[in-house]
């Protein structure tokens, strides 16, 4: 199948709106059967002045959290753990008050455990100034003695379960998440610019992000898990196709990795807040299609990942500033393509 040319215009007027001279973005959209469509907008770089390339690399943001799913679900395939396991078999340094949480929690934010950033706010230190190290994160975690609410009552997007959710896979499976990670999923995969960042500076090339004013926007934090999966839109591809063959984990797998927690608690009472959020991931309807999507935001990073399993495409966006809306553009190129 050849790329429509109406469809490419459609999508080189998309890219016309935005400037050359402003950091940007890039994009693909993909069919499983090989039929693609792709392009970049912006500067990949202010100083110096650098255009932006389809296969330049970004930090995802919460994209990255579909990653940490993922490498859960692998190690219950390995009988490692299990998602009903409590956290505190794991990480019983963060006392008894974790026992009734789950991993399954943490994977969908049900788990109640306060908010890290939150608690680096409370111990005074400045976002965008100080460094927070990993070791501070879990020190400041350790020092709590309760959940913010009943584990499994509600919905409560939480950046914390993830980030510990990469504790557990470390503890596990004995190897950092970005050697896991680049051994387990990346590597099988194909995905040759993608990798996990857990310490600066590094010497690997990706791209900047800039705020309002143009300046470079960079908190070297080192916290895995919740995001700090760098990669571009050709590798997304690869991982957006992966979601229907299971060519990495198995189609059960896969399948559990897609599919919504109940909104319904272990005692039969509703969840509160409920989304259908799956494993780093979520359902949604888009044009009219049912869909698997999630966006990031980060250091002025705005991404968004769609899978739309019954037209076997796969949509990325990845931009470098803060005022470029990701999951519009998205949701822009998913109209285009599906009229």
């Amino acid at each position: 199948m050849k790329r429509d040319p109406l469809i490419t215009q459609q999508l080189q007027s998309l890219l016309n709106k935005y400037s050359k001279d402003k950091p940007g973005f890039t994009f693909m959209a993909k069919y499983d059967d090989g039929v693609y469509y792709e392009g970049a907008a912006g500067l990949a770089s202010l100083s110096p002045k650098k255009s932006m390339k389809v296969n330049d690399v970004f930090n995802l943001a919460s994209v990255s959290k579909q990653f940490t799913a993922f490498a859960i679900l692998l190690l219950e395939k390995d009988k490692k753990l299990s998602l009903d396991d409590s956290i505190y078999k794991f990480m019983p340094e963060l006392g008894e008050y974790v026992k009734p949480v789950t991993i399954s929690n943490l994977v969908h934010h049900t788990g109640g455990v306060s908010d890290y950033m939150q608690l680096a706010d409370e111990k005074g230190m400045i976002y965008g100034e100080d460094i927070l190290t990993s070791e501070e994160s879990l020190k400041h975690l350790y020092e709590l003695t309760k959940t913010e609410f009943l584990p499994g009552s509600k919905f409560d997007y939480s950046n914390t379960g993830y980030f510990l959710l990469a504790q557990i896979v470390e503890k596990t499976s004995g190897m950092s998440i970005k050697e896991f990670s680049r051994t387990r999923i990346f590597e099988p995969l194909g995905m040759k610019s993608t990798f996990i960042v857990d310490q600066y500076p590094i010497t690997r090339d990706y791209v900047l992000s800039y705020d309002k004013e143009g300046k470079v926007h960079q908190v070297q934090w080192n916290h895995t898990g919740d995001g700090a999966v760098h990669s571009n839109v050709h590798d997304l591809m690869l991982w957006g196709e992966n979601i229907a063959t299971g060519k990495v984990g198995g189609k059960d797998l896969v399948k559990k990795f897609a599919t919504p927690f109940s909104p319904i608690t272990t005692d039969g009472k509703q969840v509160e807040k409920y989304e259908p959020y799956a494993c780093g991931i979520s359902e949604s309807k888009i044009q009219n299609e049912n869909a698997l999507e999630h966006s990031g935001g980060w250091e002025s990073y705005e991404t968004n990942f769609i899978r739309i399993p019954g037209k076997k495409l796969t949509i990325a966006v990845l931009a470098n500033n803060e005022e470029v809306d990701a999951i519009n553009i998205s949701h822009e190129i998913a109209k285009i393509l599906l009229q």
